[in-house]
């Protein structure tokens, strides 16, 4: 039984509240905090968005806890993202193999397409207005869930051009990046679009 996890914020992606529980766990090494929480140290790219062995985690939060798999896959996963391609039975097995630890690559299941270089997904993305807000409202920042949905390039909330952080998706589970000042740096951006671009972005 956990005798503390983070209580997850609005939109905030499943690896992110891993890397908060890291940081307040006192730990030395982030598998051992995998190992606590999911029962497992994964090593797969996919479980950034896909994360598996919810069951384990829900099993042993603290008393009283409210999360379910449920909220967790639905509010903090790209889940429903990648089952709007999948039929309905590709979709409850999606779902099933991230309940559940499976030696199965989720990826597959998913559908998930090779890492395109052409398209900014080579690193976890961040909205520097969100950075802000985020830091003012909670006293910290986080990694959002919508920034990191394939094919999204703004923020759907300030419509601002999503910026790569210096957290490589490529690194996966090996170590724990928190969303920070340092691995969040803000930059100028060339690329500008105009309004008629923004609102087909934003549909």
């Amino acid at each position: 039984m956990l005798s503390y996890f983070p209580i997850p914020y609005p939109d905030e992606l499943f690896y992110s509240i891993l890397t908060r529980y890291h940081i307040r766990s006192g730990n030395k090494s982030f598998n051992q905090s995998l190992l606590e929480v999911l029962g497992h140290s994964p090593q797969q790219l996919c479980n950034l968005e896909l994360p598996n062995n919810l069951e384990f985690l829900v099993k042993h939060l603290p008393v009283a806890s409210k999360y379910s798999i449920e909220s967790l896959i639905y509010n903090h996963t790209l889940y429903s993202f990648y089952k709007i391609f999948l039929t309905l039975p590709e979709a409850f097995l999606l779902k099933e193999l991230m309940r559940k630890k499976t030696g199965k690559p989720i990826f597959q299941v998913a559908r998930m397409a090779v890492s395109d270089k052409r398209e900014n997904r080579q690193a976890l993305r961040f909205c520097h207005q969100c950075f802000e807000e985020d830091f003012q409202k909670y006293g910290e920042v986080y990694w959002h869930r919508t920034h990191q949905t394939p094919g999204i390039c703004i923020c759907l909330t300030h419509r601002k051009i999503l910026q790569g952080s210096l957290v490589l998706l490529q690194e996966g589970y090996l170590a724990c990046h928190a969303a920070d000042s340092e691995n969040c740096p803000v930059h100028e951006d060339n690329v500008v679009y105009t309004e008629d671009v923004i609102h087909q972005l934003l549909a």
